[in-house]
Parts: C-alpha cells; structure tokens; sequence
C-alpha cells in the first residue's frame, strides 16, 4: 500500500512539476522599433523658417579691411 502511494504520489508530483515549468516560461518580446534619425526640415519661403525658429546670421568675414 505504502509502495503504491509513494509511486501515485512521484508521478502526481512530476507532472505537477513539468506543468508548472512549461507554464512559467517567459513569452518573447516583440522587437524594438528602430528610431528615425532623418533630420530633414523643408521651407517653402524664408518667412516659413524664420516661423519655425530659425534664425537668418551673416558669417561672412572680410580677409583685407581698409582703414582709412
């Protein structure tokens, strides 16, 4: 009797065991999507950039200045 229930007892256990492993497997995670790294940035008319926050600078430098 106490051999039967031993071996009831080991198989219950064992399949209890396998059913909980397969169980709390980690399900994969979709992939990431890439990030965008375009910096395109397109104007009609200058007044459209100047709306967008830009800023119109004059970095031009004379090489031969003349004092008088």
């Amino acid at each position: 009797m106490k051999k039967t229930y031993l071996t009831s007892s080991l198989i219950i256990a064992s399949i209890f065991s396998a059913v909980v492993i397969t169980a709390c497997s980690k399900d994969a995670a979709p992939p990431a999507a890439a990030p965008n790294y375009t910096w395109n940035e397109e104007f009609d008319t200058i007044a459209n950039s100047f709306a967008k926050g830009w800023v119109a600078k004059n970095n031009s430098s004379f090489c031969c200045r003349i004092r008088f």
